[in-house]
C-alpha cells in the first residue's frame, strides 16, 4: 500500500531542527517604545526562566509581555514574544503546554490583526500564523495546520526573511506530504532547499534532505535511499535518518536485510519516545514483510507505549500503528482483533466516532478528520470483511466490506479537493485503485448473492467516480466562479497567474544548463505561490463559492445519466482492472452490467488489434499480415467488449466511456462478425455499419460553459514552409511517402480550410497568417474551431503536447501547447483538431487520456473531434468536408462524422479503404446537432469575392452607360 509509509518523527524534526537553530531568530529592533515598554523587563524574565530550565513559566511570561506590548502597539516585540513562548514550548515538548500555547496564540488570530490594513510588519503576522501552523502540526491537526500555512506564507515571503522562509518551506512540504499532496510538498522542500544551499547551513540541509527522501519515498522509493545517503552523512547520529532509510528499502526493491539492518541502527540511536517508537515500528514492518507476524506484532506492541508519551495517543504517528496491528491481525486470520485494531484508529483520529462493537463503521459526517490513515483504516476494514465473508460466507461481511469501500472512495475525493497539484490527485487514484477493483468485485458478489440490481448500481457509482473526476471538478470550479459572483477581472487575474505558470514550466522544461534550470525552477516557484494565494483569496472572500466546491461530489446513479440519454442512445462506461473488466450499459430500456474476467490474452488482443490499424508500417508495407491481425483481434476484441451489451438494446448510437487501453480503441473497427474476406471490402462488417459511435470522458454531462455561446466558423490552416518547418525534427523514415500530419508540408491542410469556409462561410487564417498569436488572439471568438495542421504528443509531459503554428520573426516559438489551451476561455461548442494524435497522451488512472483534447474540453468545449493517430492528409481533407456537410444538414455529431466516413468508405479506392486511412478520427463529448445558426456570424472568401466583382461590374455598367453622357 502505498500510504503506508506517509510516516516519520515529526516533533522530533521540529525539534531537533528548532534546538540547532537556536539563537537564528531575527533580532529584535530597538526602537524608542521598547526601551521604555515595561515588557521588555517581563520578556527578559521570561528569557532567565527558560535559560534555567523553567520552560513552562518561561511560556506564561512570554504571553505576559505580548500583551503589554500589544495595549503599546509595538507589534515587533509583540510577535517576538510568541515567538519566545513558542521556543519554551518546544524545548519543554509537554503536549499539554503544545495545546495551552495553541490557544493562546489562537486568541490572537484575528482578522482585524491579519487584514491588509493592520499595522502588524508582515514578520509579525507570519510569526504568529506560523506558530499556530507549526502546533497544529505537531498536535495532528492537519487540516487546521494546512489552512495556517496557507495564511502564513504570504506574511512570510514580504517579510523577506530567509530563514523564516526555510523553516516554513520545510514545514509546509512535511504537511502536504503527510497529506499526500506530493507533488505541491516537493516543490516546498526544493525551496527550502535551495534557500539552506545558499546559507552553506549543514544542520538545516540535512532535516530538509531528509524531509526530500520522504517525498520521494512517495513517488519513487529507490530514489529516496541515495537521499537519505547523504542526509547521514551530513548528520551521522540521526536515529530517524537511519528509520526512514529503512522505509526506503522495504518499499522501493524490497531489500529486507538492509532494512532490518537500518531499522536497528535507528533504535540503537534513539534517544526521544518518538524515536524509539519509530525504529521499533520498522522493526515490525521488516518482520511483517519476512512472513513473522507473531514477531511483527510484537514490536508494534513495543512501540505503542513511546508513541502515546512522545506524540500523543490521537496523534496520526501513534494512531497509524494500529493500522499495522490490523494487518498483522488479519493475516493470521483473527477478523475481529484486527476490526477492532482498524476501528482504533478511526476513533483516535475521529472525534465523534465512537464505535460499540468493532463492526460499525464511521459515517460520511463522522470523517471529520484529515489523514490518509483513516482511508486506510478504512481500507483494511473493507479487506478484513471480505476475508471474513471468504471464511464464513456471511452475506452481511460482503455488505460491511463494500460499506467501507464506498465511505473510502467518498472521503479520497475529500482530500483530494484541497490539493493543490493535479500529479498528487492522479497518485492518490494510483493507490486506490486495488481496493476499488476488490470493491466492485465485492458489489457484483452481492449482486449475484442475493439478486438486488442496486449492487451493480453501486458499482456503476463507484467506476463513475474514477472518470475524469480531476477535469469535472475543475470545469465545476470554473463553472461555479462565474455563477456564484467572482468578478471577472479576478478571473482575469487568475488566468494570468495559469498562463505564467504554464510559460514558466516550459521554460524550465527547455533550460539547458543547472543555473538556468535554478533560475526557472525559482521563478516557477513564484509565480506557484502567488497562484496559490489568489485561490486561497476567492476561497475565503467568496464563500458560496467556497461552500460550493467542498460540498461538491463526483459521485452519479444510473438514473441521473438515463434522464439525460435520447431514447436512440445508450452509454456504455468500463473499468478495466487488473484481472477483471466491468461493464456497464445504461438506456432508456434499463440498466445492465456485467463482471467479465479478463481473456488470458486480452492485452496481447488489445496490442495486436491496435497495431493493425495505427501503425502505417506495418498497415502499409506488411498489408496482408496486418489485415489477419485486424479481422482476428477486431472481432475478439467485439465479442470481449461489446457483444451482450449490445443485445440488451436497440440503441444505435453509443456513448463509450472507455478506461486504460481502450482510450485508444476505435470502436468504429470492431468486427460484429466473423469475416473471410479483405478488410477492405464493401461487405466488412464493422460496427459503424449499425452504429453511430462517440466518447465521453466520464457518464457525467460536462456542463454548459456560462459564458454567453459564440457563433460563426474559425479555422486554421497551413501548408508549410520550410522556415517552420526547422521548428520539428523530420523523421528519415517518410512511411512509404505517406503524406502525414506529423511532418512534412502537408499541402492539403489549407484547401481543407478553404473548401469549408466555402461550404459554412465564417473566418479563417492560411499559412503565414496561421501564427501562435492569431489563434490565442482569435479562438475565443467562434463557436466552431478546426484546427488542420501538424500535432505533436509529448507523453512523459502531455501539457506539452503542441500544434505546430506558422513561424514569424516576432514568434520565435510557433507551437501553442496544451498548457496554452488550459487557461484560454473558449466559447466553441465545437473543436475540430484535424491533426496527428489529438486524442493521445499519457493516460492517467482515474483520469483518461492526458491529450489535447482534453485540453480544449478544460478550455470549455463540449464537444472535440480528435484523432487516435497519425492521419493522412489528403484523406482527412475529404473526410472533414464531408463531416461539415452533414453539421449543416442538421445531424448530430456522431451521426455526421459516421455518415462522412460511409461515403468515404464507398468512393476510396481500396488502398485508401485501409482503416488505416479514414478512422482514426472520432468525437468525443456532447453529441447534440448543432444549432441552426451555429456557423453564422461571417462571410466566406468566396461570398467576399463575389460581392468585391460585382462591385466592380456595377461601377464598370455605370461609366459605361452614364460616364460617357458627359
Amino acid at each position: 500500500m502505498i500510504f503506508l509509509w506517509k510516516s516519520y518523527s515529526i516533533r522530533v524534526g521540529f525539534l531537533l531542527s528548532t534546538l540547532i537553530l537556536m539563537g537564528q531568530q531575527t533580532p529584535k529592533s530597538d526602537s524608542p517604545t521598547q526601551a521604555i515598554s515595561l515588557g521588555i523587563g517581563v520578556l527578559e524574565q521570561a528569557t532567565n526562566l527558560k535559560k534555567t530550565g523553567r520552560y513552562r513559566e518561561g511560556a506564561q511570561k512570554s504571553i505576559e509581555a505580548a500583551k503589554i506590548f500589544y495595549s503599546d502597539g509595538d507589534w515587533d516585540t509583540w510577535g517576538d514574544s510568541y515567538e519566545e513562548a513558542y521556543q519554551c514550548a518546544l524545548l519543554c515538548d509537554s503536549l499539554p503546554l503544545y495545546k495551552w500555547m495553541l490557544s493562546q496564540f489562537n486568541l490572537v488570530d484575528g482578522d482585524a490583526l491579519i487584514s491588509k490594513n493592520s499595522p502588524i510588519h508582515p514578520h509579525s503576522k507570519a510569526v504568529i500564523l506560523g506558530r499556530i501552523a507549526f502546533l497544529n502540526h505537531i498536535i495532528g491537526n492537519y487540516e487546521l495546520a494546512a489552512n495556517y500555512y496557507d495564511k502564513s506564507l504570504p506574511y512570510a515571503e514580504q517579510g523577506a526573511d530567509t530563514l523564516q522562509l526555510m523553516r516554513y518551506y520545510d514545514s509546509a512540504a512535511s504537511l502536504f506530504w503527510l497529506l499526500g499532496d506530493d507533488y505541491k510538498a516537493l516543490r516546498y522542500d526544493e525551496k527550502a532547499l535551495s534557500l539552506a544551499s545558499l546559507k552553506k547551513d549543514t544542520a538545516r540541509l540535512a532535516i530538509y534532505t531528509i524531509n526530500f527522501g520522504n517525498i520521494w519515498r512517495s513517488i519513487d522509493p529507490r530514489r529516496s535511499v541515495s537521499i537519505y545517503l547523504r542526509a547521514i552523512e551530513l548528520m551521522p547520529d540521526y536515529a530517524e535518518a537511519h528509520t526512514l532509510l529503512s522505509k526506503a528499502y522495504l518499499e522501493g526493491e524490497k531489500n529486507l536485510p538492509e532494512a532490518w539492518k537500518s531499522a536497528q541502527q535507528g533504535l540503537k540511536l534513539a534517544e526521544a519516545d518518538e524515536e524509539k517508537s519509530d525504529a521499533l515500528h520498522q522493526l515490525g514492518r521488516v518482520s511483517f514483510e519476512q512472513k513473522k507476524h507473531e514477531q511483527a506484532l510484537n514490536y508494534y506492541d513495543q512501540a505503542l507505549p513511546f508513541a502515546e508519551k512522545g506524540y500523543g495517543k490521537h496523534h496520526p504517528e501513534c494512531t497509524k500503528i494500529y493500522v499495522f496491528k490490523g494487518h498483522a491481525l488479519r493475516a493470521q486470520n483473527k477478523y475481529m482483533a484486527a476490526l477492532a485494531a482498524y476501528n482504533q484508529t478511526l476513533q483516535d483520529l475521529l472525534p465523534l466516532f465512537v464505535p460499540a462493537s468493532p463492526g460499525q463503521n464511521p459515517t460520511e459526517a463522522e470523517c471529520t478528520a484529515t489523514s490518509l490513515w483513516i482511508l486506510e483504516a478504512l481500507q483494511g476494514k473493507a479487506q478484513c470483511y471480505q476475508a471474513q465473508y471468504n471464511q464464513t460466507q456471511d452475506i452481511e461481511n460482503l455488505r460491511q466490506s463494500l460499506e467501507c469501500s464506498e465511505l473510502g472512495l467518498t472521503y479520497l475525493n475529500k482530500i483530494k479537493l484541497r490539493y493543490g497539484d493535479d500529479e498528487s490527485k492522479f497518485s492518490l487514484n494510483n493507490y486506490y485503485f486495488g481496493s476499488l477493483e476488490a470493491a466492485l468485485h465485492t458489489a457484483f458478489q452481492l449482486r449475484q448473492q442475493t439478486g438486488e440490481v442496486q449492487y451493480a448500481q453501486r458499482a456503476f457509482s463507484l467506476s463513475e467516480q474514477t472518470k475524469a473526476v480531476v477535469l469535472a471538478e475543475s470545469l465545476f470550479k470554473k463553472d461555479m466562479k462565474g455563477l456564484l459572483g467572482v468578478p471577472e477581472a479576478l478571473l482575469e487575474k487568475e488566468r494570468t497567474a495559469h498562463a505564467n505558470i504554464a510559460r514558466l514550466e516550459l521554460k524550465l522544461s527547455q533550460a539547458d544548463n543547472p543555473s538556468d534550470q535554478a533560475l526557472a525552477k525559482d521563478s516557477l516557484f513564484t509565480a506557484t505561490r502567488a497562484k496559490e494565494d489568489l485561490e486561497q483569496q476567492i476561497l475565503q472572500n467568496y464563500p458560496a463559492y467556497s461552500d460550493a466546491i467542498f460540498g461538491y461530489r463526483a459521485a452519479i446513479s444510473p438514473d441521473t445519466v438515463r434522464q439525460q440519454l435520447e431514447d436512440d442512445t445508450a452509454l456504455l462506461e468500463y473499468f478495466l482492472g487488473d484481472s477483471s473488466i466491468y461493464v456497464f450499459l445504461i438506456s432508456k430500456e434499463g440498466f445492465w452490467a456485467e463482471e467479465q474476467a479478463l481473456p488470458p490474452h486480452f492485452d496481447q488482443t488489445l496490442s495486436q488489434f491496435l497495431h493493425s490499424v495505427n501503425n502505417w508500417k506495418f498497415a502499409t508495407d506488411s498489408a496482408a499480415q496486418a489485415e489477419a491481425v485486424f479481422k482476428e483481434n477486431g472481432h475478439a476484441l467485439y465479442q470481449i467488449l461489446l457483444e451482450k451489451a449490445l443485445a440488451q438494446t436497440s440503441a444505435k448510437r453509443l456513448f463509450i466511456v472507455p478506461d486504460g487501453k481502450l482510450s485508444l480503441v476505435p470502436f468504429d473497427l470492431l468486427l460484429t462478425q466473423k469475416y473471410d474476406g479483405h478488410w477492405v471490402d464493401r461487405e466488412v462488417p464493422l460496427l459503424i455499419k449499425t452504429h453511430a459511435v462517440s466518447y465521453r470522458f466520464s457518464a457525467r454531462k460536462q456542463p454548459s460553459s456560462p459564458h454567453k455561446a459564440t457563433k460563426g466558423w474559425g479555422g486554421f490552416g497551413l501548408e508549410y514552409d520550410d522556415e517552420t518547418l526547422s521548428a520539428i525534427e523530420q523523421p528519415k523514415d517518410n512511411n512509404s511517402g505517406l503524406a502525414l500530419r506529423n511532418f512534412g508540408k502537408l499541402p492539403f491542410a489549407d484547401d481543407e480550410i478553404m473548401a469549408i469556409s466555402n461550404l459554412l462561410g465564417g473566418a479563417f487564417w492560411l499559412n503565414k497568417d496561421a501564427t501562435r498569436d492569431n489563434f490565442l488572439e482569435n479562438a475565443g471568438n467562434y463557436g466552431v474551431l478546426h484546427l488542420a495542421m501538424h500535432g505533436f504528443v509529448d507523453e512523459k509531459n502531455p501539457l506539452h503536447s503542441k500544434l505546430l503554428f506558422s513561424r514569424t520573426a516576432v514568434d520565435k516559438d510557433p507551437f501553442v501547447y496544451a498548457s496554452d489551451l488550459y487557461n484560454l476561455q473558449l466559447k466553441a461548442g465545437l473543436s475540430v483538431l484535424s491533426a496527428c494524435q489529438s486524442g493521445t497522451g499519457t493516460w492517467k488512472r482515474g483520469e483518461g487520456m492526458m491529450s489535447l483534447a482534453r485540453a480544449f474540453a478544460f478550455a470549455g468545449c463540449p464537444s472535440v473531434v480528435m484523432s487516435l493517430w497519425n492521419v493522412s492528409d489528403e484523406s482527412t481533407a475529404d473526410l472533414m468536408l464531408g463531416f461539415y456537410r452533414n453539421l449543416k444538414a442538421g445531424l448530430p455529431k456522431d451521426e455526421a462524422l459516421r455518415a462522412a466516413k460511409l461515403k468515404y468508405l464507398q468512393q476510396a479506392s481500396p488502398e485508401y479503404a485501409k482503416p488505416i486511412f479514414w478512422a482514426s478520427f472520432v468525437p468525443i463529448g456532447d453529441m447534440d446537432a448543432m444549432p441552426t445558426d451555429a456557423f453564422s456570424g461571417g462571410w466566406s472568401w468566396v461570398w467576399w469575392g463575389v460581392m468585391g466583382f460585382g462591385l466592380l461590374l456595377l461601377g464598370w455598367v455605370f461609366w459605361r452607360y452614364f460616364g460617357r453622357r458627359k
